[in-house]
């Protein structure tokens, strides 16, 4: 009788379809977010290579066709490079950079309409400016 030896592996690559069927977490955690009325941070912890980059990618795809506002920031490469001392600094600057990107569009499209910015939302482009300077 002959023998079958065959060897399998998976990649380390972030999963593009669930096969470690955290399906309704997924629809139960989209939805919380969908349906909360505050700004949130969600962080999703475990050892490595349990899904964690594989479900938060499935979920900002999730989150991304409805319209939510995602940051993806692996924080996990500031751990393995033994950098933690930096990590809030360049998160702030992330942060900030996004934000940066969509201050511009927001003043192109007053810009563009020639109309001017509301007060409150002027006041706001104003602090994340303040923040990005300091940082």
């Amino acid at each position: 009788m002959a023998e079958n030896n065959t060897t399998s592996c998976s990649s380390d690559m972030p999963a593009i379809v669930d096969k470690l069927g955290t399906e309704e977490q997924q629809k139960g955690l989209v939805e919380f977010m969908r349906h909360c009325s505050t700004p949130m941070t969600i962080a999703v912890q475990g050892d490595w290579g349990t899904g964690k980059t594989s479900m938060m990618q499935l979920l900002k795809n999730q989150l991304d066709d409805i319209n939510g506002s995602t940051l993806w920031f692996p924080t996990w490469q500031f751990a393995v490079l033994g950098e933690q001392d930096r990590l809030l600094m360049d998160l702030l600057m992330f942060i900030c950079s996004k934000f940066e990107k969509k201050i511009e569009e927001i003043e192109k499209k007053y810009e563009e309409n020639k109309i001017e910015i509301p007060k409150e939302e002027k006041d706001n482009i104003d602090k994340i400016k303040v923040i990005k300077n300091k940082v």
